[in-house]
């Protein structure tokens, strides 16, 4: 057809186009040169500041920020406006240079700033602990330092050699708490009607969507799970602080008389009770701190090297080699059906990752990290499926569970040789729910009201504004079930636990790490490291490298990656403003649960397991 627009518009629309591509172009050549001019600058300011190890200085770790299992996508123009906002600290990496640093003769100490430290959980905070513990094995000290210690930063210190507190510091150790808003009468003053389907008196993650306080069965397991946990965490300080079980249960349970003996006095508090070995200002700190590592060349502070660019400058980012390769993949977060971005488990991606690493990948092992509370069955499914087929391959697969693995992510790990739990672990939570609100009586409220005509029974099933039939909640509950048979099955044959037997720590139960070894739900304790070592003995290799496999990244995030890198090498101190607003809402309804996705509508999800991620 030809153009029988006038000629003048013709010309204007035609000059429209290709102005239109040249700014294009211009634009590209712009973000082009600005990436340039970013990464000369980068080169020119590590440059100057002369980032090498000094001769004799500190390894300085200034964890401002998260520990993760791995980095999620962050803006590259975040990064740059504000390169000091909380971070990401991947555990592998800070482990690898505490275990460099401890053979380096230049590294003197570690100095663990923990100020705005943020946790990540008692699993991966005890983790980091053991390569702590194996750096002062070599005679150099680990100096903790914070304004004020919360009780995940005091965790984390208490794996230090000395604790440092300011003068109007204190050491907040309260002990676990697991609460959270229950909406039930809100939803039912809404005139909501919210229709739950589930297997087990412990399944509790709609609890609070449809009642007005804890069940009892609820309260029994989550006072279970808290009691075991605290044991870790009190059992632990206690041991490495050399205090008696009884002098740190006084400080915690008893505080209010703990600091009328100290006069109001919180630091000296914590100093007499053995929880710090110093009270000291920054300035004495700082002192103190160039008297053990010695001074800078300008002399205004101590010797240091900071750990991004420590672990740079040393190359200790895993490099393949001829040595035989144990694959490690890390799936953490949320369980989701498609392809999600960072921060979540897709079941197409993760899938796909799998799949293309047991086609085009020559390994003799595989690792898969687990930490999830779980999410979508589906999706769950298509992860067991692929590594299923890493089995039938005759490659063992170990699973190594983070600070979670429970439901979706215990549903996952049943597709194993082998499970390697941390003490503190949540996993469990076998059991299945469904729910779908629908508003009928919210809108005829004001007013409006659902009519028309339909061919079929269940033709209206599943609409918002129409009630839910006695017939579709059968249907529903009849998947629910199903879905919680075939859980049980994958269970009792992967752990070889008689489904009777097995009904009795089902039911959406949740249970510690521990607990999980003592009821045959998991294989032994460890990290990491020793998930590792157990997958290259099941391979029967003893000489090997762990090859890291993560999904293609497109070229924002490879440029984000470069940038992340590259500010976190030349970050300084700055604090972060924390909200408890925020923190309260990340809580009582995690944003994860949120973005719950699912064909049918059926999840293995813990809610409990979300909150408790953070204990």
């Amino acid at each position: 057809m030809t153009d029988q627009r006038h000629p003048l518009r013709r010309f204007f629309s035609g000059l429209g186009r290709i102005l239109s591509v040249t700014r294009s172009i211009i634009s590209g050549l712009i973000s082009l040169v600005f990436i340039l001019v970013f990464l000369a600058l980068l080169g020119s300011l590590i440059g100057e500041r002369g980032l090498s190890v000094p001769e004799q200085g500190a390894l300085r770790l200034d964890l401002n920020g998260t520990l993760v299992d791995q980095r999620s996508y962050a803006d590259p123009l975040t990064q740059l406006i504000n390169p000091n906002a909380p971070g990401e600290f991947v555990v592998r990496e800070l482990e690898a240079a505490l275990l460099h640093a401890a053979e380096d003769d230049r590294i003197q100490a570690v100095f663990l700033l923990l100020h705005d430290f943020q946790g990540g959980g008692t699993s991966k905070i005890d983790e980091l602990g053991a390569a702590l513990l194996q750096f002062r094995a070599s005679g150099k000290p680990v100096i903790a330092l914070a304004d004020n210690y919360s009780q995940q930063q005091y965790l984390f210190a208490s794996y230090a050699s000395e604790i440092i507190l300011h003068p109007m510091g204190m050491v907040d150790v309260r002990g676990f708490a697991a609460y959270q808003p229950y909406l039930g009468e809100a939803l039912e003053k809404l005139s909501v009607n919210l229709h739950v389907f589930r297997t087990g008196e412990y399944k509790d993650a709609v609890e609070p969507l449809i009642a007005s306080s804890m069940s009892q069965a609820s309260r029994t397991q989550n006072q279970m799970l808290l009691d075991d946990l605290w044991q870790t965490y009190a059992g632990g300080v206690s041991e490495r602080r050399q205090l008696s079980r009884e002098r740190f249960d006084r400080y915690v349970n008893q505080l209010d008389q703990v600091l009328l003996e100290a006069a109001g006095d919180s630091a000296q508090a914590a100093l007499e009770a053995g929880l710090v070995d110093r009270v000291m200002s920054r300035d004495d700190s700082l002192a103190y701190s160039i008297k053990l590592a010695g001074a800078n060349p300008e002399g205004d502070f101590y010797s240091h090297i900071n750990l991004g660019a420590y672990y740079q400058i040393e190359g200790l980012a895993t490099r393949p080699d001829r040595r035989p390769q144990i694959g490690l993949i890390v799936a953490s977060g949320t369980i989701v059906d498609g392809s999600p971005g960072a921060g979540a488990i897709g079941g197409d991606s993760l899938a796909y990752l799998l799949r293309q690493t047991r086609l085009n990948e020559d390994l003799a092992a595989l690792v898969l990290r687990v930490d999830s509370p779980g999410g979508s069955a589906f999706a769950s499914e298509l992860i067991r499926n692929e590594l299923q087929l890493f089995q039938r391959q005759g490659i063992p697969v170990v699973v190594s569970m983070g600070s979670v693995a429970a439901s979706g992510g215990y549903w996952i790990a049943t597709a194993s040789d082998h499970i390697v739990a941390t003490p503190a672990t949540i996993t469990g939570s076998i059991g299945v729910f469904s729910l779908f609100p629908t508003l009928e009586d919210s809108l005829a409220r004001i007013g409006v009201y659902s009519d028309g005509v339909q061919t079929a029974p269940f033709s209206d099933a599943m609409q918002l504004d129409r009630p839910l039939s006695e017939a579709a909640s059968q249907v529903i509950q009849a998947r629910v079930d199903f879905i919680y048979r075939q859980f049980l099955d994958l269970v009792s044959e992967a752990r070889s636990i008689p489904t009777a037997d097995l009904e009795p720590l089902a039911g959406g139960r949740v249970w510690t790490g521990r607990q999980g070894l003592e009821l045959g739900l998991v294989d032994s304790l460890g990290d990491l490291d020793d998930a590792t070592r157990r997958a290259a003995e099941l391979a029967g290799i003893t000489d090997y490298q762990v090859h890291e496999i993560e999904p293609p990244l497109s070229f924002a995030e490879q440029l984000t990656r470069v940038i992340s890198q590259g500010v976190s090498t030349l970050a300084s101190d700055r604090p972060a403003l924390l909200s408890r607003l925020q923190t309260w809402l990340g809580t009582s309804l995690p944003a994860s649960a949120l973005s719950l996705n699912d064909p049918q509508g059926l999840f293995l999800y813990c809610v409990l397991c979300t909150a408790g991620s953070s204990l």
